[in-house]
């Protein structure tokens, strides 16, 4: 999956669930970013596009679930 279509999805299922963009930092290969109602509780994603992986994480106050 290329950057660009990455980014497409992440705006699409935030704006479908209510989510809100947190903070979102890409490079060319890479993308980190943090999607949820507020910094307490949110989904970190991360994609890197040259290995074809994404991981993602549930984080509710400073743990990660």
């Amino acid at each position: 999956m290329s950057i660009e279509d990455f980014l497409q999805e992440i705006n699409k299922v935030s704006s479908k669930y209510g989510l809100d963009i947190l903070s979102l930092d890409y490079t060319d290969v890479t993308v980190l970013c943090r999607v949820g109602f507020s910094f307490d509780v949110f989904i970190q994603v991360y994609l890197n596009s040259t290995k074809e992986k994404i991981n993602l994480a549930l984080i509710i106050g400073k743990n990660r679930i």
